[in-house]
Order: C-alpha cells, then sequence, then structure tokens
C-alpha cells in the first residue's frame, strides 16, 4: 500500500503556525490543543502545540507505514503493552527519537502492583477501579502534570514531550484490539461529554474499530532497573528513588497506579555515578497510560 498523505501546509503553500491553523483544523480535547489532519486514505493525525512544530518527523510513512517502527525501531524491553523507540529524522534536531506507544484503552487492566504499597503515597481505593486511559485523556493527564511542574510549585518531574496521537484507516473487531465494550464505552461517554462543550468545532469521537498511537518524544537515559542491573544504584537506592518519584508526583496530585523503576529514566554520568539536580538523581517518569489524580480537580 502506498504511504498516506497528509497536506501539512492545510492548502495554505507551507505549514502554518499552530495559532494560525484555520478553524476547521482546530481541535480542543480535554482541555488540550490540537491540529487535526486527515490523510487522503482516512487516518487521522492530531498534533499537539509541540508535535506540531516537528510535524513533517511524526507523518505515518516516517515511523509507521509497512510496520516501520517494527523495522527502523526497536521494541523496548520489559515495556508494558507495545511501544518502541523510532529514529525521526529531523533537520535542526539530530538526535530526535519517537516513542511510539499503542494504546490499550478498552483492555483489561490487570494491574498487580509489587513491594510494598504502604510506600506510595496515594490510597489503595484508586487501584480498585484502575482503566487504561483512552489517548486524548493520557495526553490530558500528563498535560497537567507538566503544566504544574512548570508552575515551579513543587519537585522536578521531567516527563516526555505528547508530540500527536496517530489514528490509522485500517479497521479491526474489538476482540483482536483486545477491547471490552463495556470498558471502552468509559472513555467514549468521556470524550462525547467533553466535546460537548466545543459546539464550535467538528466533534472528536472515539472508533472502537481503530488503532489509536500516541506519539511522544525520546528522553534519552537509561530505566531505573536497568541502571540498577549494571551497578549504577544500589537496590536500596533504587527502591528509595522510586518511592521518593512517586512522592513527587503525588506532590503534583498524580499517582501512576503501575509505578515501577521501569518507568524511571535516570542519566549515568561519565564517572559512573547517576546525574543529579540539587542534590537529587535527576529522572524521567515515562509511563503514562495510568497516570490518575489522586483526588477530583
Amino acid at each position: 500500500m502506498a504511504a498516506e498523505i497528509y497536506d501539512l501546509t492545510l492548502k495554505r503553500g507551507r505549514r502554518p503556525a499552530f495559532d494560525a491553523a484555520p478553524a476547521r483544523h482546530r481541535r480542543r480535547v480535554h482541555d488540550v490543543d490540537y491540529i487535526a489532519v486527515r490523510g487522503m486514505q482516512g487516518g487521522d493525525l492530531y498534533c499537539t502545540r509541540e508535535g506540531w512544530a516537528v510535524a513533517e518527523s511524526l507523518l505515518p510513512s516516517v515511523w509507521y507505514d509497512d510496520q516501520r517502527f517494527r523495522t527502523i525501531g526497536r521494541a523496548l524491553p520489559g515495556a508494558t503493552g507495545s511501544v518502541y523507540r523510532v529514529p525521526a529524522p529531523h533537520p535542526v534536531r539530530r538526535d530526535m527519537g519517537l516513542v511510539v506507544k499503542f494504546c490499550r484503552f478498552g483492555q483489561d487492566v490487570g494491574l498487580t502492583v509489587l513491594g510494598d504499597t504502604a510506600g506510595f503515597p496515594w490510597p489503595a481505593k484508586l487501584l480498585d477501579d484502575a482503566q487504561f486511559l483512552g489517548p486524548f485523556e493520557e495526553f490530558a493527564a500528563i498535560g497537567r502534570l507538566r503544566a504544574r511542574v512548570a508552575a515551579g510549585r513543587g519537585p522536578v518531574v521531567r516527563t516526555k514531550r505528547p508530540l500527536a496521537i496517530y489514528c490509522p484507516p485500517a479497521r479491526h473487531p474489538l476482540w483482536e484490539l483486545g477491547r471490552a465494550h463495556h470498558l471502552y464505552a468509559r472513555q467514549a461517554a468521556a470524550l462525547a461529554a467533553d466535546q460537548r462543550r466545543h459546539p464550535e468545532q467538528p466533534p472528536v469521537a472515539y472508533d472502537p474499530e481503530r488503532l489509536y498511537v500516541l506519539l511522544y518524544q525520546w528522553v534519552h537515559g537509561v530505566d531505573a532497573e536497568e541502571a540498577a542491573r549494571h551497578g549504577v544504584i544500589s537496590p536500596a537506592a533504587l527502591v528509595e528513588l522510586s518511592y521518593a518519584v512517586a512522592r513527587d508526583v503525588a506532590a503534583h496530585g498524580f499517582a501512576v497506579l503501575d509505578h515501577k523503576p521501569r518507568h524511571v529514566i535516570v542519566r549515568p554520568g561519565r564517572n559512573g555515578r547517576l546525574l543529579s539536580r540539587a542534590g537529587r538523581t535527576a529522572y524521567a517518569v515515562i509511563d503514562y497510560e495510568l497516570l490518575v489524580p489522586i483526588a477530583p480537580d
């Protein structure tokens, strides 16, 4: 199949600035702004403000068509779900890479928390109703967390930059996608309620028979579990780092319900020690499909 064509110029001759995009391409979903571009074969690409700045690197022909995420990228070891790191050509950002994550919303979570859950600063009842976030819900959650961190009123929590959500045109039966209708319906209803707040725009709706793929900018480093395996951090320090990260995220009002060392990225320095900031180990949190508010906003 030929690569799907997307007109990033929006029929203006060249790609416009995010705020100058025509109204017909603007979408607001769960308080996040997007530019929506439909491909010639019916695929949908929703770019965030940060993603629109590098939109040429996000085109499906770069990373998706012919399963390029498999052939030129690599599956991330230990990742939950299907997650890949894919190099993305860019004229200025030479080391830019994409994290390609296939959204699992509508699937059973089957959440198992290992270790002493008393060390995590959120109520255990949050686990009872845990469901994978829909793609737009996930971008909204990480957007709120990033905004609170940027406000500077709590600990620094680095995260990946959310760039785009891609919905390929191909359709699949629910069983093939692993989706249960009653689980999928909650996100679909929440999205429909949100879109009623924006009657000025074409509504965004989930399609139960299509994939949703989230694109993030790659964060350099190694996960904390790998760092421990190579002796860069001791087992005791690994446990304390895991709890410290959970406390930092909770200080901004959120919990990562499947929090684990694999979801924490650290940076070993040339001296063999982990890089630090203000006397604390520098890190990034990288998994958000179960990123939920500790209390209602």
